[in-house]
Formats: C-alpha cells, sequence, structure tokens
C-alpha cells in the first residue's frame, strides 16, 4: 500500500509540473530545450572523457608491458655481462702466464748464451788464473 501512495505523490508531483509550464507558456520549452541541449553536451563529454580514460589505462597497460620487457632485458643483460667478464679475466690470466713464460724463456736462453760464450767451468791459467788465491807450497 506504501508503493501506490508513493506512486501516487509522484504522479501529483509531475502532474502539478506539467500544469506550471503550460502556464508559463514558450519560455518553459526554450528553457527545456535549452536544458536538453545541456545534458547533451554533458553527455558528450562524459562519453570523450570516458573514451580518454580507456585509451590512458590500455596506454598504462603498454607502458607496464614494456617495464617488464625492459626488466627482463635488464637480468640478461646482467648476467651476460657478468659471464663476459669472467671470460676476460680469465684471458687476462692466460695471457699473462704465457707473457710470463716467454719472458723466462727468453731469459733462460739469453743466460745459457752467455754461460756457453764465457764458459766459467773451464779453467785457464794465462791471467793467474787463482783469482787473488795464494797457494802455499810446504816442502
Amino acid at each position: 500500500m506504501c508503493s501506490s501512495t508513493g506512486s501516487s505523490a509522484a504522479l501529483l508531483i509531475v502532474d502539478n509540473f506539467l500544469v506550471m509550464n503550460r502556464s508559463r507558456g514558450a519560455s518553459s520549452r526554450d528553457r527545456l530545450d535549452d536544458l536538453d541541449g545541456e545534458v547533451s553536451e554533458v553527455t558528450s563529454l562524459l562519453k570523450d572523457n570516458v573514451d580518454k580514460v580507456l585509451r590512458r589505462g590500455d596506454k598504462l597497460d603498454d607502458i607496464q608491458q614494456k617495464a617488464d620487457d625492459l626488466e627482463s632485458s635488464s637480468i640478461q643483460f646482467k648476467k651476460r655481462s657478468t659471464d663476459l667478464r669472467r671470460k676476460m679475466c680469465c684471458s687476462n690470466i692466460r695471457m699473462t702466464l704465457i707473457l710470463i713464460l716467454v719472458v723466462v724463456v727468453i731469459i733462460a736462453v739469453i743466460v745459457v748464451i752467455v754461460l756457453m760464450t764465457v764458459k766459467p767451468w773451464e779453467h785457464s791459467d794465462s791471467g793467474g788464473g787463482n783469482h787473488g788465491n795464494k797457494t802455499i807450497t810446504y816442502g
């Protein structure tokens, strides 16, 4: 029963509004047309704003995807650069050891050449071969 009372009250308000608008004449219709135009304009603006929000959401999704891809790429880059650093370090150590070996071989060759030329193991009598050592003979 309460709903029928509410409905009849709503009908009474609408009837009063229509009666007041009829008495006002054409000016109220112009006002309604103006209001209808404003409502259409606001509706259009709201639709544009909703479209912009949807496009913004799509752009944000694209940006998020690109950020995720960039993060993945940076992790791969870090791993590859670490592996490359290790390889280069091993290569540098290997080259340093080879260089040290070559220098040692060159020094050994030079020492052998000098020893073969000078032959310090052979004793010679010329020039006081005892190099300042005094020999004492008893007898």
